[in-house]
């Protein structure tokens, strides 16, 4: 069986590698293949609303235009990045370099190049079009652009979590310097942005603050709840049972369900309603987040105390540690990494969660979301959903790269 080395430290971070591991990189740069060929890289319209003409690589980059060689060039990079990442489709014997091993940095600088050239792609047109016209992305670019993700994703299980999301923020930094540096201005997602650019800081305050708030009140009773349910195991039935009950109620239900009691309370007890508490807004959204991230978070403090070796413990009190100084130097340290893998849950789950609560008027980026789809604007949609999943892999590689580091020293290789 071959072996690759996929990340660069220890002999732990040998993987076994089976060939048949390698279809991913296959099926990848097939469907890579075909979205650069095939597919529309961009979307041209005549307005914010209207419906597009889908424009080809070939018919975006000119050559004879002012920009064409470049655009040529960058398309030649990325042609040959699709074509190395194709030798993961040959036999193993029949292979002249080591695919497996190159394949995260080569889908890695894909991603980033295929960013750029869309958007010089986009200033190409907009130097000859009118103010109204507005250059979309194209189904094409979406394809390739999680062909090279799914590369990615592949990839980061095998180098380890913390090497896996550091190379996730450099892509999220790489991305936010090409967008400092106007390589993206001519994107119509962009120009939503330059529109709304006070109204979207203050959704992404709203979005962050409902997040923070429900994640913080689910780690506050989950943990606590958690170790209860380790103390006394025969709770532990019932308590899953109500919360995978609350898990399963759709967002909008529960948000109506909210809404009457929290708006008698607040008719009851005017201070709370000038606290905030109300049928509508904030609350209802924290607290339907913080019931949706109860679950992940007890089950895993429920999990990670169990799985803690008994000798541990017996060790601990033979020394003669008292029930707290077990809990506080050897219980909840050696479960600390399965706790804050259910906070990363929470935390990714919470993020998309938050979303919907423009529903009832707790704001975040559902507000662009929605006003998009009522108007029809596809790109306005874009501007609430793409910081919606960048904030969700930017907190989730940020928690990937904490974990292993708040570990204790000895579960350290296991983490990473």
């Amino acid at each position: 069986m071959p072996k690759a080395w996929l990340g660069n430290t220890s002999p732990r971070a040998a993987i076994s590698i089976k060939p048949g591991l390698d279809k991913v990189l296959a099926l990848s740069a097939g469907l890579g293949w075909l979205a650069l060929l095939f597919g529309p890289l961009l979307v041209l319209r005549p307005n914010r609303l209207a419906a597009g003409e889908g424009l080809r690589v070939w018919e975006v980059f000119n050559p004879l235009g002012p920009s064409g060689l470049a655009g040529l060039t960058g398309l030649v990079l990325l042609s040959g990045t699709l074509l190395l990442l194709s030798f993961g489709a040959l036999p193993a014997r029949a292979r002249f370099i080591r695919v497996g091993k190159l394949a995260l940095p080569v889908a890695w600088t894909g991603v980033m190049l295929f960013v750029f050239l869309a958007g010089q792609g986009a200033r190409q047109i907009m130097d000859a079009a009118t103010p109204f016209t507005r250059v979309s992305l194209g189904w094409g670019f979406w394809i390739l652009l999680v062909s090279l993700g799914t590369i990615c994703a592949d990839r980061f299980k095998r180098v380890g979590q913390s090497a896996g999301a550091l190379a996730v923020w450099l892509w999220l930094v790489g991305l936010a310097g090409l967008m400092a540096a106007g390589g993206l201005d001519s994107l119509a997602i962009t120009k939503e942005f330059y529109a709304r650019q006070s109204r979207f800081l203050g959704e992404l305050s709203a979005h962050l603050t409902i997040t923070g708030l429900s994640v913080a009140a689910s780690a506050t009773v989950g943990i606590p709840l958690g170790l209860l349910l380790h103390v006394r195991r025969l709770l532990a039935p019932r308590v899953f049972l109500v919360l995978n009950v609350a898990q399963t109620i759709p967002s909008l239900a529960l948000f109506g369900l909210l809404m009457v009691p929290l708006s008698l309370l607040a008719e009851r007890f005017p201070a709370l309603g000038k606290l905030g508490v109300q049928g509508i807004g904030a609350a209802p959204a924290i607290i339907a987040l913080t019931l949706y991230a109860l679950l992940p978070v007890v089950r895993n403090t429920y999990a990670g105390l169990a799985s803690i070796d008994q000798a541990a413990v017996d060790a601990g009190t033979g020394m003669g540690m008292s029930k707290w100084q077990l809990l506080r130097d050897v219980t909840i340290p050696l479960a600390l990494p399965a706790i804050l893998g259910g906070i990363r849950i929470a935390l990714v789950q919470n993020i998309g969660n938050a979303a919907v609560a423009a529903l009832i008027g707790a704001g975040g980026f559902g507000v662009f979301i929605f006003q998009g789809l009522g108007q029809a604007a596809t790109d306005l949609v874009l501007l609430g959903a793409l910081p919606t999943v960048l904030l969700a892999v930017a907190a989730d590689a940020l928690m990937q790269f904490a974990i292993p580091l708040l570990a204790p020293e000895h579960n350290r290789g296991a983490q990473a």
